[in-house]
């Protein structure tokens, strides 16, 4: 999702706002892309978990 989000700012916010882009659009812009990472991180981070608990669960069987 945040590689949809950089190129979707890049693009609209000129063509919506013009030349002037003040800082509470930037700072909205940031906001949203740190959100989105974010969730990103932590999305990995419970992937990771999930795969370490089921290879304990296999080491537990012995399956590998």
């Amino acid at each position: 999702m945040p590689v949809l989000y950089v190129p979707f700012i890049i693009i609209w916010l000129p063509e919506r706002f013009g030349k002037e882009i003040t800082f509470s659009v930037i700072l909205a812009a940031v906001g949203g892309l740190v959100f989105l990472l974010g969730m990103w991180i932590n999305g990995r981070e419970y992937l990771k978990k999930k795969r370490k608990k089921e290879l304990e669960k296999m080491e537990l069987h012995d399956i590998e």
